[in-house]
Order: C-alpha cells, then structure tokens, then sequence
C-alpha cells in the first residue's frame, strides 16, 4: 500500500488498527479483478481509504454505503460516541462531512464513492456484481445479519 495512503489511514478518525487495514487493502486488491469493492459502514472513512487505494491500484472504483448517523455504540451515552462528530445544527450525528474531508484529503475522490442511505434499502435496489463485500455498519447481531442477507448475494462468483 502507498505509505502517504496509510499515512491518512492512521490519522482518520476510527478505530480499525494498521494491521487490519492493510488486510483490508490486500484482500480488496485480490478482489478487484472481479469487480468493484463495497464496504457497509464508512463511518469517518478509515476504511474507505484503505478499499480506495485497492479499487485504484486495481482499476475499479470502491463504493461506501452509510446513513451517517452512527451505529448505536456512537451514540450519545455510549462508549464509542465522539462529540465532534454531532452536527451543532440538528444535534444528531453526522460522519459525512468527516468521511468527506478524509477522502479529499487523500486524494481519492475519483475511486471512493459514497452512497447516503440505509443499507438494506440500497442492496435492495443494487444491481452490480461486486468484486468485495465488507460489512462493517452496526454491530448488533439484527443489523449485521440484515446487511448480510441484503448484500451478500451481490457478490460475483470468485469475490
């Protein structure tokens, strides 16, 4: 992986270790001959940097679907709940404008696309074959199984 990308990885906002990550990249790497990288739960855009800069190395694109509005452990009360990342505005969460300023910041505009929504409302509705499925949105066991009966069979023979 290009060490100025990993370089952002390490100081994004989120809480997966180098060590993952790099995994991350390698196995979306392999993957993009297959088809493009998809990732649930793009948060701050740790990760999404890790599957851009795979997507870019393999001539794909790697797509990001969240609502930004946090799993429940981000919440307010909870342990993982970051008080930067609540809009002043509404006083709800919001990632996007983190997981934007992270992704220009590493210049992967061109290979990282987001998708603002609820997952299984967008898998319902997708239609391309992917090389890579990575669920990461909400943890709770109800919330990862729907992301998983929704995405998984979007997933090309091979990814």
């Amino acid at each position: 992986m290009d060490p100025t990308l990993l370089e952002h990885a390490r100081a994004a906002i989120g809480f997966m270790p180098d060590e993952e990550g790099v995994a991350l990249h390698d196995a979306g790497r392999a993957a993009t001959p297959v088809g493009p990288l998809l990732e649930i739960g793009t948060y701050c855009g740790k990760s999404a940097i890790y599957l851009g800069a795979a997507a870019r190395a393999g001539g794909t694109v790697a797509y990001t679907v969240d609502h930004h509005r946090g799993s429940e452990e981000n919440q307010p009360g909870w342990v993982w709940h970051d008080e930067r990342l609540v809009d002043p505005a509404t006083g709800r969460l919001d990632t996007l404008p983190w997981f934007r300023r992270t992704i220009a910041a590493a210049g992967l505009e061109d290979v990282v696309v987001a998708v603002v929504g609820d997952s299984p409302t967008v898998g319902r509705h997708w239609a391309t074959p992917l090389g890579l499925l990575f669920i990461d949105g909400g943890h709770a066991y109800e919330v990862a199984l729907a992301d998983y009966v929704t995405w998984a069979p979007h997933v090309a023979p091979g990814g």
